[in-house]
């Protein structure tokens, strides 16, 4: 078995939905790959954060309205209402239908409304997953160094590109750890960065500066040939730039003011 393989199990696995001889075969696999059996750990963790999280989670009806009502969630096709989750990978964890709905609220949507061919809702619902990433809602996978972390991801998406591995250190922050949300269409790699200062989280992906959201405040930097786009939602902050065939969106709940400064003054990464 080969990790590809192991990846489209591991979920399986995780719901006890896997035949004898599948079972025996991941697990064979895991116990030799150390990236599989980290994905299954950070499966399980992700799981029992929101089967906890289910059971507190009350949510205005019309959400739930529109949610049952969107066709690109539940289209009306056999079976689409037990494998829906697979919108977004490796965090497809749905287990009965009783739990989806939380998970939707909770998790899925902001998720979901990242990955959506819709460029402008990936910034928006950055906003939330960072909130959710900042608050332990959302688990992602740490690691011991920056250059864990860096190779961890590009291994993820197979080294079609790389996450952006800026340096924070300025401002009191390192890389700790992060993870990949992966949609039909699109690959967004997150890295997560504390210390000192509000925590920052970097979004990196294939786009254009299509991507960055309606309404954002234009910031051009003439030197460095770069627009950046800032946005917020009032407690939580965003900018956005393009570096080559790549977005860059850092996430933040410091000031406005104090991230702009942080992002311009970041140099353009070599990578893939």
């Amino acid at each position: 078995m080969v990790c590809k393989e192991a990846v489209e199990l591991i979920t399986a696995l995780v719901d006890d939905e896997l035949s004898d001889p599948e079972r025996k075969a991941i697990q064979s696999h895991m116990s030799d790959c150390a990236d599989c059996r980290g994905l299954y750990e950070q499966e399980r963790e992700l799981k029992r954060h929101l089967h906890a999280l289910g059971t507190r989670v009350v949510a205005p009806a019309t959400l739930k309205q529109r949610i049952l009502a969107d066709p690109r969630i539940f289209p009306q096709t056999a079976g689409s209402r037990r494998r829906w989750i697979e919108f977004i990978r490796p965090a497809r964890v749905l287990a009965r239908p009783a739990f989806a709905l939380a998970l939707v609220i909770l998790f899925v949507m902001p998720v979901y409304y990242l990955m959506s061919p819709s460029t402008s809702s990936i910034p928006l619902a950055a906003l939330q997953t960072h909130a959710a990433l900042d608050s332990g809602e959302l688990p992602f996978t740490r690691d011991a160094t920056a250059e864990e972390t860096v190779e961890r991801l590009v291994r993820s998406v197979q080294g079609r590109f790389s996450p952006m591995g800026f340096d924070l250190s300025a401002a009191g922050l390192r890389p700790v750890g992060g993870m990949l949300l992966q949609g039909s269409d699109r690959e967004v790699l997150i890295a997560v960065y504390r210390g000192d200062a509000p925590s920052v989280t970097c979004f990196t992906f294939i786009g254009t500066e299509e991507d960055a959201p309606p309404g954002a405040r234009l910031y051009m930097d003439a030197a460095k040939k770069t627009n950046y786009y800032a946005f917020t939602d009032g407690a939580v902050n965003g900018v956005v730039h393009r570096v080559g065939d790549r977005v860059c969106l850092l996430v933040s709940a410091m000031p406005m003011e104090r991230l702009l400064t942080l992002v311009r003054a970041l140099p353009h990464p070599n990578g893939r």
